[in-house]
């Protein structure tokens, strides 16, 4: 589960739900309260295979737009990184799926926006060599994707943070181990608005 508030002190939060119309797998469910914590909305998203789908991070523009993303099983994919993006009023705007290589498990841990209302998105995404390396994204304001950056320490490595500034630098930071080591190092990586 995650939580984000707005600067006008509304509070989101989002997590995984067991659905009643689905067997029993887990939905996304985020919810909107305001400042006295009444309930504003609430909404679900159960992914095209009816499995167990959860959200993993929310964050919240200066407008209000609400951001989400988790793993959901595609219909011919494994787990991807799924994201959302919802009006105050929680109106869907889009859903957006980054497919990895191969039939890849993509795992998302952290998802930002800047002021211009880009979103970026990391976490961990299986390679072609079976390693896990960091897997960050960034979409447009419309769900338009930007750029995919990929990042391996030659063994595994698992994206666990990101920070995000107003003007689009992105920050991540995880775990990663060497290609013949056996020990985990902080790996922490810094990219401009365009990816680089």
């Amino acid at each position: 589960a995650a939580m984000a508030v707005d600067r006008s002190g509304n509070v989101y939060v989002t997590g995984g739900s067991m659905g009643s119309e689905d067997y029993g797998s887990l939905d996304y469910a985020t919810i909107k309260y305001d400042t006295e914590g009444n309930e504003k909305w609430v909404r679900r998203y159960n992914g095209p295979r009816n499995e167990n789908d959860t959200s993993k991070a929310i964050a919240v523009d200066s407008a209000g737009n609400v951001y989400v993303t988790g793993e959901a099983e595609g219909i011919y994919s494994s787990l991807d990184y799924t994201t959302i993006k919802y009006d105050a009023d929680g109106n869907r705007q889009w859903i957006k799926r980054l497919l990895g290589p191969r039939d890849a498990v993509e795992v998302p841990t952290a998802i930002g926006v800047d002021s211009a209302g880009n979103v970026y998105v990391t976490g961990q995404v299986e390679g072609a060599s079976g390693y896990w390396r960091y897997g960050t994204v960034k979409y447009d304001t419309d769900g338009n994707r930007q750029w995919v950056k990929f990042y391996s320490g030659g063994g595994h490595s698992v994206a666990t943070a990101m920070v995000v500034t107003a003007g689009g630098n992105v920050y991540v930071t995880g775990i990663s181990y060497g290609a013949y080591s056996t020990d985990a190092d902080y790996a922490t990586i810094k990219y401009d608005t365009n990816g680089n």
